[in-house]
């Protein structure tokens, strides 16, 4: 007997993303989606445009939801700063710290070959 488990969704914290940006599959880390046809438009690497079509909130911010990304969702270490939290990344960890200094969570970081970035996990939205 074949038994499925789910893991939970993993964000890539990234300086250069100007939002969070989450795939479709990756949308019950949300809360309170909605529909939405304006919104942030962005250009991949290879100049392909890819657009929102909802947005929720996400337990630390607002996310956009873009059915075209495929590799990972995307957390913007930018829009963090925006909200008063902090982080520390060192070789092997992040540290991301709420506006009163306390230790909202601590991820991993993969190591090459896989792609040498910070890996978020996120347990799907209770509500």
């Amino acid at each position: 007997m074949s038994q499925s488990f789910r893991t939970n969704p993993t964000l890539k914290a990234i300086s250069g993303a100007s939002s969070n940006y989450i795939r479709t599959k990756d949308q019950i880390v949300l809360r309170r989606i909605r529909p939405k046809s304006t919104g942030p438009n962005d250009r991949l690497p290879d100049f392909h445009r890819i657009k929102c079509t909802a947005e929720g909130n996400f337990p630390l911010q607002l996310s956009f939801i873009k059915p075209e990304l495929r590799s990972s969702s995307l957390l913007s270490i930018g829009q963090l700063w925006d909200e008063d939290y902090s982080e520390v990344f060192t070789k092997q960890h992040v540290k991301i710290f709420d506006h009163q200094h306390k230790l909202a969570l601590t991820e991993h970081r993969n190591h090459l070959p896989v792609d040498g970035s910070w890996d978020i996990n996120f347990p799907p939205s209770t509500s």
